[in-house]
């Protein structure tokens, strides 16, 4: 309800989600769960089923902690950050125009997606459209560059190539060259059948 801004104050329940996303943030990342866990693995006799759960909670937190101090402080900041864009993007008015009357009707991006999908008048999907892409230049207008450039440069502080390296291989353990390699393999096998299906 507050991710959709379903609430009967859409700015409460929008401050409630980002509140909530940072809060989860900050537990994913809090390095004294990861080293809690590390220590129960050394120092206590897990049953086989205790140990299966031990070692999933700690490739979880390891995939998700950041140890270093000054990395730390920086992921506090995108966090911060994101937060902040999540509650302007959700205060920024999204809907349409409607194309007969020039009213703006205000629709969440479920309701304009749907609308793209089903409406029968083709001016009603334009006007979906435009509603859905008026959220890119709002984003980039309110901070999401910004958070980009810090995300990838806490990826090279952890010793990756940018933020996209680092979240690939502490979640899926390729390297962001492995996976485009994987991707571009595919796109080569697929080519031909992509094409006949458009």
């Amino acid at each position: 309800e507050a991710k959709m801004g379903l609430g009967a104050d859409p700015a409460a329940s929008q401050h409630k989600c980002s509140d909530a996303e940072i809060a989860v943030s900050k537990f994913i990342q809090d390095v004294g769960k990861l080293k809690k866990l590390r220590d129960l693995e050394a120092s206590s006799s897990p049953t086989a089923d205790e140990m299966i759960a031990l070692k999933g909670w700690k490739m979880f937190f390891e995939a998700n902690v950041i140890e270093d101090p000054k990395a730390q402080k920086l992921a506090e900041e995108i966090i911060n950050a994101e937060g902040n864009l999540l509650v302007k993007r959700g205060g920024m008015g999204l809907g349409y125009i409607h194309p007969k009357t020039g009213e703006k009707i205000a629709a969440s991006t479920n309701e304009l997606s749907n609308m793209l999908i089903s409406e029968k008048d083709e001016a009603m999907r334009k006007a979906a459209y435009d509603g859905l892409m008026s959220i890119g230049p709002f984003v980039l207008a309110n901070g999401f560059i910004d958070i980009i450039k810090k995300r990838n440069e806490l990826g090279r502080l952890c010793g990756y190539e940018d933020y996209y390296d680092y979240k690939v291989q502490k979640a899926e353990g390729l390297s962001k060259k492995q996976l485009f390699a994987l991707l571009d393999d595919l796109e080569v096998k697929s080519r031909s059948a992509n094409e006949k299906a458009i």
